[in-house]
């Protein structure tokens, strides 16, 4: 078994190598953490306190790793590989524990324990979702990494009795801090932390019991990280919530683009269906099931996955999902799934080989060849070059944030350091060109955040810079939605006739290693000289 551990490791590894990319919106917090260990100031632009990223913990380590001299960019690949390699690996240990405890006896070579790990790992590396987002620059990982452990925990010493309290109360802590962790990774950290409180609060009001060790213990882990980095960052931003929040809230429609986000979710992992399969099965069959009960630890960890579960699908279909493909938002559920389903998966199996008269080995064959077939499927789909119900495929994702890379190194070459942008690709663009840049669609700019109304149907893209605004502060490049083409393109007739007047003209650049060649913009000329009419 252990051979097939390392296979299906190989497999993991293998698979997020096909999907692998930099996001364009990486490289937001990418500049994020390089203004920190340059500038000294968690800023994007010097000197402008504007909170557009909301993944404090990730943009910490990327700075620290900056600080010892590796790039950025680089940085995010291998501790997002990293951190998928550890949950990958826990997620499996967790199930082969479930397994052990469920038996009576921690026996860690049972066939069911065994089963449950290889179950568990194949389902999390043939995932098409689990794999892309092991790279893709965001902070994906980690918080998958911090919630798992920290629901885990805390399911964990909810039915650890044999503990003393002082270690109870420690390993509450650790539980709590695991999710003091996530919620500094992810805003959706504070409400998982919530709802974890409430489960507790009515299996306690159910047993007619009141507060632990370990309940003090996590309640104390999270408040004494959580509450600290809330009050610097009040302090230091001035809001409550991120600017992020306020450039995206206000606009309304999202629910149908959402609810098939999270649709689509579901069909790519019809695994997570089989709690429901094996209920059915034993509903209307008419032997008794011989299985020994899962373990108390088990079943909370179950409850408060399925409800913390629940809870990020209604707000990811709330605000309509994501224009990134493959479900970044709902990565995070995925390693308790595939650990808890696999207890359902393997009670499946053993059924089909009680009543089909088929050898064990075609039903496993069977399984991987029909989870693998529908990986390439999805794998093909996902890296072609395209948009598909306002939805970006990842091979677009890749091809943009690599052309708006090399068209920042052009800027940072051929432009005075004093030169301003404007641009609504905020990502790697203004990190290569290293210039102050205005975000037209407002996540690094608090006016457009708070003053412009939202509109549109894009998720996150729901506010715009007036057509004043960035000519008012004296942008120099008028870059907008970034263009490349494969001949130089004529600038549009309407847009001339409006930006002449405002000292702008339209200027095209064959960028080397640019693909297609050709960037344009539009440029402001510099002021005539005064002529003094004296003479």
């Amino acid at each position: 078994m252990r051979y097939v551990s390392f296979m299906l490791l190989g497999v993991y590894l293998f698979h997020a190598w096909s999907y692998l990319f930099l996001n364009d919106d990486a490289y937001i917090s990418f500049r994020y953490a390089l203004n920190w260990v340059e500038l000294g100031e968690v800023s994007y632009n010097p000197g402008e306190r504007v909170e557009g990223y909301t993944n404090f913990l990730w943009v910490s380590l990327l700075a620290a790793v900056y600080a010892l001299g590796i790039s950025i960019p680089t940085a995010s690949l291998i501790l997002s590989g990293l951190l998928g390699i550890i949950t990958l690996i826990s997620s499996g240990a967790l199930a082969n524990y479930m397994a052990q405890r469920a038996d009576g006896a921690l026996n860690e070579h049972s066939t069911l324990s065994q089963s449950r790990r290889m179950i568990t790992l194949s389902l999390l590396a043939i995932s098409p979702s689990f794999a892309c987002w092991t790279s893709g620059g965001l902070e994906v990982m980690l918080f998958s990494a911090t919630l798992s452990l920290g629901l885990a925990l805390s399911a964990w010493t909810w039915s650890a009795g044999h503990l003393t309290e002082k270690r109870s109360m420690c390993v509450g802590a650790l539980a709590g801090f695991s999710l003091g962790l996530s919620a500094m990774t992810r805003p959706e950290g504070v409400m998982i932390f919530g709802l974890v409180g409430l489960y507790r609060l009515w299996v306690l009001v159910r047993a007619r019991s009141w507060l632990t060790s370990s309940d003090w213990g996590g309640i104390l882990g999270f408040v004494l990280l959580y509450i600290p980095y809330y009050i610097w960052r009040y302090g230091y931003y001035g809001y409550p919530f991120p600017n992020t929040y306020y450039a995206k809230v206000g606009a309304l429609g999202f629910w149908e683009p959402g609810l098939r986000y999270v649709g689509e979710w579901l069909l790519f992992h019809m695994w997570l269906m089989t709690p429901v399969v094996l209920w059915l099965v034993r509903l209307f069959s008419s032997k008794k099931s011989e299985e020994h009960e899962p373990w108390e630890g088990e079943r909370h960890l179950g409850r408060v996955t399925i409800l913390c579960g629940l809870a990020l699908c209604i707000h990811v279909a709330k605000v309509g999902g994501d224009f990134m493909a493959l479900h970044r938002f709902l990565v995070p559920l995925l390693p308790l799934s595939a650990a808890l389903c696999s207890r359902s998966l393997a009670s499946l199996y053993r059924s089909l080989v009680s009543t089909v008269s088929l050898d064990q080995r075609w039903i496993k064959f069977s399984a991987i060849m029909i989870l693998a077939a529908s990986a390439v499927l999805i794998h093909r789909d996902a890296n072609r070059i395209g948009s598909r119900g306002g939805v970006d495929s990842i091979g677009w994702l890749r091809q943009f944030s690599e052309q708006c890379a090399q068209t920042g190194r052009y800027i940072n070459q051929h432009t005075p350091e004093a030169s301003k942008l404007a641009t609504t690709a905020a990502g790697a663009l203004p990190f290569y060109a290293k210039r102050y840049t205005v975000d037209l669609l407002g996540l690094n700019d608090e006016w457009i955040a708070h003053h412009v109304p939202a509109r549109g149907q894009r998720p996150g893209h729901t506010k715009a810079a007036p057509f004043r605004y960035p000519i008012d502060q004296g942008v120099d490049y008028l870059v907008y939605h970034p263009t490349f083409s494969l001949s130089q393109p004529k600038p549009s007739v309407r847009m001339q006739r409006v930006l002449s007047p405002h000292g702008y003209r339209w200027e095209s650049y064959r960028v080397p290693g640019l693909s297609p060649p050709w960037w344009s913009v539009w440029k402001r000329s510099p002021s005539p000289p005064k002529v003094d009419s004296s003479l």
